[in-house]
């Protein structure tokens, strides 16, 4: 296995099985990120769509939700297990969308972030394109030490994709233009959320 890609692809068709989190945790992280209405959502390495059910109670149908991952299984398995009209599928890296700036109301990268080949090359694609009032959603519903435990034992391609604390993760996205505003670093629940600079 060459890559991140590839192992995500290979991944997808056992993806949903045995899932950790709870559907509190994924409201958790939509109530975090304070959509309302009529809202542009990003969601980023959406996997097979988790989280969309919850974005959409939501929204009501009443917005659009953009899916994206870079692992084209995992958008070919959301596609075949259906979705709302209001969802939009598709295959990009969020490192270079190629969506106009100022896109999106709100961007939530849950449970993809370390796997970013070049955070700040992707922070800065996700900072052009929030509004000036958007939000910037990082979560793990399973908390930071459980992600990367799994991570250090999957394979050599993840294990070094490890979630770092806090401390040491807030610099670099305050780097990328962003200002803090929720920080939760529970053992079972991990969340920062931002406003763009």
């Amino acid at each position: 296995m060459k890559n991140r890609n590839e192992f995500f692809n290979q991944a997808a068709e056992g993806w949903d099985n045995d899932r950790r989190e709870t559907q509190e945790s994924f409201r958790r992280v939509v109530k975090a990120a304070e959509i309302r209405e009529g809202q542009t959502i990003l969601d980023v390495g959406t996997g097979t769509g988790v989280l969309l059910p919850y974005i959409n109670e939501v929204l009501c149908g009443k917005g659009r939700i953009y899916a994206i991952d870079y692992a084209e299984k995992m958008i070919e398995k959301l596609v075949a297990n259906g979705h709302p009209p209001n969802v939009i599928p598709e295959v990009k890296d969020i490192h270079s969308t190629g969506y106009c700036d100022k896109s999106f109301d709100r961007v939530i990268a849950n449970a993809c972030y370390p796997h970013f080949e070049d955070k700040p090359l992707a922070l800065s694609e996700i900072h052009r394109l929030l509004k000036p009032d958007g939000l910037f959603i990082l979560s793990h519903p399973t908390g930071r030490e459980h992600v990367n435990r799994i991570h250090r034992t999957a394979h050599s391609v993840v294990e070094g994709d490890i979630l770092p604390a806090p401390e040491f993760l807030l610099p670099v996205i305050i780097s990328a233009g962003f200002d803090t505003l929720k920080v939760i670093d529970e053992p079972e629940f991990f969340l920062l959320s931002f406003t763009k600079r």
